[in-house]
C-alpha cells in the first residue's frame, strides 16, 4: 500500500470464535497498517499503524456475529500531523491525531494480516483507496450500497 492519505471500508459479518477478524491490513516494512475486528479488542473494529495495539481509533460497540456492518477508517498525514477518523454503517465513531504514517513496502492484504490472522466470518465490498474520503463521501457509500444479508 502506498504511503500516504487513504480510505479502507468493507461490508464485515463476523461468525463465532476468538480471532483477529483482519479487514485490510498489511506489514508495509518499518510501519504496520491494520484494520480489524480482534478478539483482544472485544471485536470491535479498530484500526492503527505500527502497534503495538493497532487501536489509535475504535468503535466502543462490538460486532455482533451474524450481523452486517459497514466499516469504513480515513487517514490523511497533512491533517493534524496524521488524522485518522472510524465509521461503522456510516457514522464517525472515533477520530485521532498524531498518527505517523506506515511504511511503503510490503504487501496489503485482504481479510488477513501478513498471510496469517485471518477473519473468521465474510467480507464483501472491500475497498482501498489513496484519498481520504470525507464523512459525507462515507455516509453516501453506505447509502447507496445494499447491506450483503438482502443478497444471501
Amino acid at each position: 500500500m502506498a504511503t500516504g492519505a487513504y480510505t479502507k471500508s468493507a461490508w464485515i459479518r463476523r461468525a463465532a470464535g476468538a480471532n483477529s477478524n483482519n479487514v485490510l491490513s498489511g506489514n508495509s516494512g518499518g510501519g504496520n497498517h491494520v484494520f480489524w475486528a480482534t478478539s483482544t479488542n472485544g471485536f470491535s473494529i479498530s484500526a492503527g499503524h505500527s502497534g503495538p495495539a493497532f487501536n489509535q481509533v475504535q468503535d466502543p460497540n462490538p460486532l455482533v456475529v451474524g450481523t452486517w456492518y459497514h466499516i469504513a477508517v480515513t487517514y490523511d498525514p497533512a491533517v493534524a500531523a496524521g488524522e485518522m477518523l472510524l465509521y461503522t454503517d456510516g457514522v464517525e465513531v472515533d477520530i485521532a491525531t498524531g498518527i505517523t504514517v506506515h511504511g511503503t513496502t510490503g504487501n496489503t492484504y485482504i481479510g488477513a494480516y501478513d498471510g496469517s490472522n485471518e477473519i473468521v466470518g465474510m467480507l464483501d465490498e472491500v475497498r482501498l483507496s489513496t484519498i481520504a474520503r470525507s464523512a459525507d463521501w462515507i455516509l453516501t457509500e453506505y447509502n447507496n450500497q445494499s447491506s450483503p444479508s438482502t443478497f444471501l
